[in-house]
């Protein structure tokens, strides 16, 4: 009863600051109790081990340090035949694995596994786990180094989700693009020159992610890719995106993240009938927004360019269904406050700044911090208030 109590005096100290933790998580109060009196589901292969009895029903997820196994506890996962996700660990002092055959063949017994995610240090080959669990439709691998993943991965067939970030990784499979479940794909390489072309053949991917450091040019991949929803990329050394998205129909959503190199993105943009948010950040060096101007259907616009006078047609030439522009500070006193009449349905104006990584300062964490912009002096201040007075239908100002 007193830790009840005390849980519940923690979660109504100050009803403002409790209702505005729940809202924040998005949280009603049913959600809270599930959270609070939640039975617990997840166990280590090591802690079962340790037990006199098992709680067999309760494990639904279940974790494997591959530093700590030994054979007789092998047999315990037979019986956890209700488990729906399974998580491995290797590290950089993993022994020998005398057990792995037996251990992988064990985990494809489980006839409810869903989920697979392993992490690693250094790997020269996958684990073969997706030999015996072709069932599995969710997969995290996540490490250092990477030697190959090799060809037999096609067997998880059934894949719809998959993370990939792996530092430096060798060499991906062609028989990859034979996975043709797959809808979400988040792809992170620090040490690839060359996206793996094997992406462009999966067809029914709808999220695509890709961060990495040495992309220079991203190839014509878009062909097969008609049924892409959200396009997000995080690579600071992007110079070229080749190729025309004309075929992304159904694509809604593009972020380009630190963009620094960027030059330039298809002219087909515009053409695209679902496309409604292009958020485009530090592309200090971009020449073409994609004539993007042409959109019926654009209605959020996140730009900052620094060259933000050579895209004034077309910002005022956008979408009547355009409702919301965030720019850069430095670059909204360019804006001819005039031409500002032309975006009659606009709601809201956003501003930041990216001063400190411009100029070096404070590395990618500052610019995530949009929208503080104590930089910003008075007299700035008050001509961005001036577009209360141009834009009456404006209902949010941020400055």
């Amino acid at each position: 009863m007193k830790i009840n109590f005390l849980i519940l005096f923690l979660f109504n100290l100050s009803g403002l600051y409790g209702q505005l933790y729940l809202d924040n998580l998005n949280l009603n109060e049913r959600d809270v109790d599930s959270i609070i009196y939640e039975k617990k589901t997840k166990y280590a292969l090591y802690e079962l081990a340790r037990m006199d009895s098992i709680p067999i029903s309760d494990v639904k997820s279940l974790s494997i340090n591959c530093d700590e196994i030994k054979a007789d506890w092998i047999s315990i996962i037979d019986d956890l035949q209700q488990v729906g996700r399974v998580t491995i660990c290797y590290s950089k002092n993993t022994p020998h694995k005398l057990y792995e055959k037996e251990l992988f063949e064990a985990i494809g017994r489980l006839e409810n596994l869903k989920s697979f995610s392993v992490s690693f240090d250094s790997l020269e080959t996958l684990p073969p786990f997706f030999e015996y669990a072709t069932q599995i439709t969710d997969v995290e691998i996540s490490g250092n180094y990477l030697g190959e993943i090799p060809e037999r991965f096609n067997k998880l067939i059934n894949m719809e989700w998959l993370l990939f970030n792996v530092i430096n990784c060798n060499k991906f499979p062609s028989a990859m693009s034979e996975l043709k479940s797959l809808k979400t794909l988040h792809f992170t390489s620090q040490n690839l020159t060359t996206l793996p072309s094997c992406i462009g053949s999966l067809e029914n991917l709808k999220d695509l992610s890709i961060s990495a450091n040495e992309i220079r040019v991203i190839p014509n991949l878009w062909a097969y890719l008609g049924k892409l929803e959200n396009l997000s990329l995080f690579c600071p050394n992007l110079e070229i995106m080749e190729g025309s998205m004309v075929e992304l129909d159904n694509l809604s959503g593009l972020k380009i993240y630190q963009a620094f190199n960027l030059i330039n993105i298809p002219d087909s943009l515009g053409s695209l009938n679902h496309l409604s948010s292009v958020r485009i950040e530090a592309a200090w060096n971009l020449k073409s927004i994609g004539n993007i101007k042409k959109s019926k259907s654009l209605e959020w616009l996140i730009l900052d360019t620094k060259n933000l006078h050579l895209f004034m047609k077309d910002i005022y030439e956008l979408s009547e269904e355009l409702l919301s522009l965030e720019i850069g500070v430095f670059e909204a006193m360019e804006l001819p406050k005039s031409k500002l009449r032309w975006l009659k349905s606009i709601k809201e104006i956003k501003l930041y700044t990216a001063y400190y990584i411009e100029n070096g300062q404070g590395g990618v964490g500052d610019y995530l911090q949009l929208y503080f912009i104590s930089d910003v002096t008075q007299e700035q201040k008050e001509n961005l208030e001036r577009l209360y007075k141009i834009l009456p239908q404006i209902v949010k100002l941020n400055l």
